[in-house]
């Protein structure tokens, strides 16, 4: 047998072993509505299966059909390097679907390389490299350039240009999976953080487990709230303002009396908050403290964040498939944001929408109170220390929330010496950062200590 042959057979041996884990992959997905196929996939994912089925025959049947062959030239080691490619993706497919079986569905939307686990997104990009490698090899056997000229130079630059672009997708995925970050966006360098340095309770909070009874002589303090009292951005979760308001509680009363219950969720506005209060209710908490963010408003209006990038389908695409796409468009995103952020109208300058979101906070309060828990309403915003407008804002909330009966202890002052660039987790991400949590954590216990326990001093 010629190395040729070897090299196609490699390669055919590659692309069948590609397909069955394609295959395998897209049978453990279960169709979230529409399942009248085997009462598990719907029509459209039955006639995937199906194709990819088919096109295994077809792989087959040409591999019997050409064992005699004897062709030469490179379309041997081309066939070995797009069946490795397709191996490499299918691989990485394979090891996302066994850790969630929806990965099967992905393939609907065209985000082929998707992945935010580890692995897959380092094949995926080997995947890259080889498909396009065997696809430039087959243009230029078949076509190639009869003379140095135009299209030769022409093809040299586009062969340059399409490694430049995969050696700099490959390095942002390395950066990403090496310094997984935060970024204000559903990126897959914050994926990659979640799945680093976040750990949940069975009831979904980034928390320790908990009893309804708790400990002898301990008493509870509920923390709710959205992304800043989650702690996103916090790798260590001991530096979150909730873990380091009970460490500075119980250091000054000398003894392990408080215990702080988290029932933070990112992405969460007072409507969440308080189904949030209802269900940790059950932990007994005699204080429940909602830190209050300047987005919690979106139950009845979008908050003013700035002007949207606006994406068209195939822009779409891209970002879903490409990881240097999505860090080019972070940073896109933040410039808009701090260009336009001012012409977006504000929900709080509405007092209709104002006093809508207040009653819900009354409520919050009123559900807190019929369960004998003393409610407090914390709101935190780090932009006071950006802005005259935010902190002017940030005192016609307090003022609003209290002429509605509500207790409001206030942060204004928290952040005083500090500058914006010290209290956030990074340019991309305007979450607090473990200084800001720190400073919260001692205002908040001073607040608690002021109001709820004899004098003494916050160490």
């Amino acid at each position: 047998m010629t190395r040729s042959r070897r090299w196609r057979a490699a390669g055919t041996i590659a692309t069948v072993t590609a397909l069955c884990l394609l295959c395998a992959a897209l049978m453990r997905y279960t169709s979230p509505a529409d399942r009248r196929i085997l009462a598990r996939w719907s029509v459209l994912h039955s006639g995937l299966i199906l194709v990819v089925l088919i096109v295994l025959g077809v792989v087959l049947y040409r591999a019997w059909a050409s064992r005699g062959s004897t062709t030469a030239g490179p379309g041997g080691w081309v066939t070995l390097g797009g069946g490795l490619g397709f191996l490499a993706w299918s691989a990485g497919f394979a090891i996302d679907s066994l850790e969630e079986a929806t990965t099967g569905g992905r393939l609907g939307d065209l985000r082929l390389f998707s992945s935010t686990a580890p692995v897959p997104i380092v094949l995926e990009w080997v995947a890259m490299l080889l498909l396009s490698s065997a696809l430039l090899a087959r243009l230029i056997w078949t076509r190639p350039p009869r003379r140095i000229g135009w299209a030769g130079n022409l093809l040299v630059v586009g062969v340059s240009v399409v490694l430049g672009l995969l050696l700099l997708e490959g390095a942002v995925r390395l950066v990403s999976l090496i310094v997984p970050e935060v970024q204000g966006f559903p990126t897959r360098a914050q994926a990659l953080w979640t799945r680093r340095f976040v750990r949940l309770n069975t009831l979904g909070y980034r928390d320790d487990e908990r009893t309804p009874d708790g400990r002898p002589g301990v008493t509870r303090i509920l923390l709710v709230g959205d992304s800043f009292a989650y702690g996103m951005g916090i790798n260590d979760p001991e530096e979150r303002v909730g873990d380091l308001l009970e460490v500075t509680l119980n250091r000054a009363v000398g003894a392990p009396r408080f215990e702080v219950v988290q029932g933070a969720v990112p992405n969460t506005h007072t409507l969440h908050h308080i189904e949030a209060l209802r269900r940790l209710l059950v932990f007994r908490p005699r204080y429940a403290l909602l830190l209050y963010v300047f987005n919690d408003i979106a139950h009845v209006a979008r908050p003013a964040n700035g002007a949207r990038p606006r994406l068209g389908p195939l822009w779409r695409v891209l970002l879903q498939n490409s990881v240097a796409a999505e860090q080019v468009f972070v940073r896109l995103r933040a410039a808009s944001y701090a260009r336009f952020g001012t012409t977006v109208a504000d929900p709080y300058a509405d007092p209709a929408l104002l006093s809508e979101h207040l009653g819900a906070l009354a409520e919050f309060t009123r559900i807190a109170r019929d369960a004998g828990v003393e409610a407090r309403l914390v709101p935190v915003d780090l932009t006071v220390r950006l802005e005259a407008r935010f902190l002017e804002r940030y005192r016609r909330f307090e003022q609003a929330a209290v002429a509605h009966g509500i207790p409001v202890w206030s942060l204004e002052t928290a952040f005083d010496g500090h500058a914006w660039p010290e209290l956030v987790v990074n340019r991309l991400d305007n979450h607090p950062n473990e200084l800001s949590n720190a400073l919260m954590a001692r205002a908040i216990a001073e607040r608690f200590h002021a109001e709820f326990l004899p004098p003494r001093r916050l160490d």
